[in-house]
């Protein structure tokens, strides 16, 4: 899509009640692709969002000449090219706790397949809506055009991944029998939680905490300077990997690891030649990183996923990697019950990480919303 870029992240808005009312009355002259239609109005169902557009995805080949063909691609190669309008739909979020929750849901979704599904923000929405985002399918390397043209193999890959992230859309949002409410809308037992847990325990690289945390108070706490060095240990999409990289200049470096390959590689064509340098491994396992050569070792919404064995493991290697008196970052999600996020007994109390993590506890500072980062500092010698 034009003007696609990366989430934002919510912001105050009053006016978001009039905005929504004045938008479902304009949508209810708006053509929307059939297949679309349910989908759209269980998402404006939920008082905490509202469609602004959207489109099922067509394809057009020598045998399909259609625009607004909703048909699927045919079994035999056609003999050109297929030109791809992308499927997507954007939509408004309004800014409290079950809206933060529909957001990092959403923003789980491009697990399906990275190469092919991006969730983030589109400027040219922003701007007449802020708390605007969008899910789309589209190859990465087309991810700013509204069109494609595409080979057949790779025209199937994008049918596979529309024909999965709408479903998955639209189980979403739709309303348990028997209950007014949405399946992210509640506060009581495990309807509130199951989305947006799963999200998270299916893949921390999911861009869970992207728009969610005050980036701003983790940059002033963990006082990144220029010429430092930085691990992103789990950076998944590498959102926070990017601004440590502005912080460290070109005399730092930044080192950003996940063992998801279509992360790091997104995240290689994205940066390559920069000092931003993206590396597909294990965070629990030790890995090529020369001891005592990085500064701050930053983990975001990870541990909670990691077994008492791998924790250890990753401490050890934390502290091989740290210089003397350098700082581990630890950001999780706090103990208590909210709409989103991992179950209760997955989750660490601040006081719960001082005791799991040998190494000398700093401060504890809250980061956004439900969120704290836990400073550890290694001794020097």
């Amino acid at each position: 899509m034009k003007t696609f870029i990366k989430a934002k992240a919510l912001v105050r808005n009053p006016l978001y009640a009039e905005q929504r009312r004045k938008c479902l009355i304009e949508l209810g002259g708006v053509r929307i692709d059939e297949p679309m239609a349910a989908l759209v109005k269980s998402m404006n169902d939920l008082p905490y969002c509202f469609t602004l557009q959207s489109c099922y995805g067509h394809f057009l080949h020598s045998g399909q000449k259609d625009r607004q063909n909703l048909n699927p691609l045919p079994a035999k190669a056609p003999s050109t090219l297929i030109k791809y309008r992308i499927a997507y739909i954007a939509l408004c979020i309004e800014n409290n706790v079950k809206g933060r929750a529909l957001l990092a849901a959403l923003s789980a979704c491009a697990d399906i397949d990275c190469r092919y599904v991006q969730f983030g923000s589109a400027e040219w929405f922003w701007q007449r809506q802020v708390n605007s985002y969008v899910l789309q399918v589209e190859p990465q390397p087309f991810r700013f055009q509204d069109t494609a043209m595409l080979d057949y193999r790779e025209a199937l890959i994008v049918e596979k991944c529309r024909n999965e992230l709408f479903p998955r859309l639209a189980k979403l949002t739709a309303k348990p029998e028997g209950s007014p409410a949405s399946r992210i809308s509640g506060n009581t037992g495990n309807t509130a939680t199951e989305v947006p847990a799963r999200a998270v325990r299916r893949s921390h690289a999911a861009k869970f905490t992207e728009g969610l945390l005050d980036e701003a108070c983790i940059l002033k706490e963990l006082a990144v300077r220029v010429g430092q060095t930085v691990l992103d240990a789990g950076c998944g999409n590498g959102y926070m990997s990017k601004i440590f990289a502005e912080q460290v200049g070109r005399k730092g470096t930044v080192y950003a690891v996940d063992k998801d390959r279509c992360f790091i590689q997104a995240l290689k064509e994205e940066t390559g030649g920069t000092n931003l340098h993206a590396i597909e491994g294990d965070i629990t396992r030790s890995g090529g990183l020369k001891a005592a050569s990085v500064d701050i070792v930053y983990i975001s919404t990870v541990i909670h996923v990691l077994s008492a064995a791998q924790l250890q493991s990753f401490i050890r290697e934390v502290e091989r990697l740290l210089k003397p008196g350098g700082f581990l970052a630890i950001v999780e999600i706090e103990k208590a019950e909210t709409s989103f996020g991992p179950p209760l007994h997955l989750r660490y109390a601040p006081e719960e990480l001082k005791s799991a993590v040998a190494m000398v506890p700093v401060n504890t500072v809250p980061v956004g919303g439900h969120f704290y980062m836990q400073l550890f500092r290694k001794e020097k010698m």
